[in-house]
């Protein structure tokens, strides 16, 4: 080898594919960031951030350190917040 000369290192391709897919909809879920998560529940960017780091949120990771939250947990979040009225 003569010095100076570089040898170029292999790029290894990374492929991150969304892990849930709805038994009615064999589309793949659509990919949310915090932000977007945040304004699709009404909630604060800073609860999306605090509920993922409790793992209280599916998140699929995109990258090192890059997450997103799938499209169903807008509907899980939702449905586990309601609270059944009280026939009287």
């Amino acid at each position: 080898m003569s010095k100076g000369k570089r040898t170029a290192k292999p790029q290894i391709a990374r492929v991150v594919l969304p892990t849930h897919i709805v038994a009615d909809n064999p589309k793949p879920n659509l990919l949310l960031t915090a932000p977007e998560f945040a304004k699709r529940v009404g909630m604060s960017e800073v609860w999306v951030r605090k509920a993922m780091g409790r793992r209280a949120l599916t998140v699929v990771k995109v990258g090192k350190r890059a997450v997103r939250i799938p499209e169903s947990e807008v509907d899980r979040i939702i449905h586990q917040q309601i609270i059944p009225a009280v026939s009287a």
